[in-house]
């Protein structure tokens, strides 16, 4: 999503993505707390986890959003878990009440958004630092940063390996906002998951 400049303004706005779709959240009885078995990406809500921690990955996702932290009035916190990508949005302290599952296209698109954009009062960084932190991302689930730059063929087996969910707590979402999931589904990362929930207010 690339910013268009005019003479008095510049337009930013985020790549558009597919709608999120409203999700069960009841518990089955008798399960004694644990989710009934089910293909949704929502199953269980977040009561799966385990050894949420963050890591280089995490960190990687925070990285995304930090001139809306930095320069901005933005809140940003993302974490590493073992489970779905619902467990870790369980490990934010959220509660996912809506979901969809993104194209590997889409999920890079918003994330280079994300770290191209300055949030409400932050120094816009661009579209090629934003290309750049968003591949930093897949390189670090990957565990492919310490030979820079990864060869491109790399950066799509990791995408391959992963499932990636725009997610919603119910609440109305105004100004700047990133919540996203990623889940390994094979792979040397596979059964972790990551989470990153940032807003940033006008």
């Amino acid at each position: 999503a690339l910013a268009e400049y005019h003479a008095d303004s510049m337009e930013a706005p985020p790549p558009r993505l597919p709608p999120l779709r409203r999700v069960a959240t009841h518990q089955a009885e008798g399960t004694g707390g644990a989710a009934p078995v089910s293909t949704d990406p929502a199953s269980g809500n977040g009561r799966g986890y385990r050894s949420a921690e963050t890591d280089e990955a995490s960190a990687a996702l925070e990285d995304l959003v930090a001139t809306w932290t930095a320069e901005s009035n933005g809140r940003a916190e993302a974490v590493s878990v073992t489970g779905r990508a619902v467990d870790a949005v369980g490990a934010l302290g959220a509660r996912v009440s809506e979901i969809v599952e993104l194209t590997p296209g889409e999920a890079l698109a918003v994330m280079a958004w994300a770290a191209a954009d300055g949030g409400a009062h932050g120094r816009r960084r661009g579209a090629a630092p934003g290309r750049f932190a968003a591949w930093w991302v897949v390189a670090a689930l990957g565990g492919l940063t310490d030979e820079w730059p990864p060869r491109p063929e790399e950066v799509g087996a990791v995408l391959a390996d992963m499932r990636w969910y725009a997610w919603g707590s119910g609440e109305p979402v105004t100004g700047w906002a990133l919540r996203l999931a990623v889940e390994a589904v094979d792979g040397g990362q596979r059964g972790r998951s990551w989470a990153v929930s940032a807003t940033d207010a006008t």
